[in-house]
């Protein structure tokens, strides 16, 4: 698991989120991103991608409110 992979996946996130946004970015993104893939080794859910763990981290959080 490489920082490029956390970049990648919390920029795609991000824009999937935020299409019209000009801006760059912001940190807590990434930061985000970051400590779901924390979540994901601890919950051993290497068998799921980072995008794909966190996509489905997304999901239960809109399906609990």
């Amino acid at each position: 698991m490489s920082k490029s992979e956390v970049i990648e996946v919390a920029e795609k996130l991000y824009r999937e989120a935020n299409p019209d946004s000009k801006m760059d970015v912001p940190s807590f993104a990434y930061e985000m991103v970051d400590r779901a893939n924390k979540r994901r080794m601890l919950a051993n859910r290497l068998d799921m991608s980072l995008y794909d763990y966190c996509k489905m981290e997304l999901s239960n959080s809109k399906n609990s409110k």
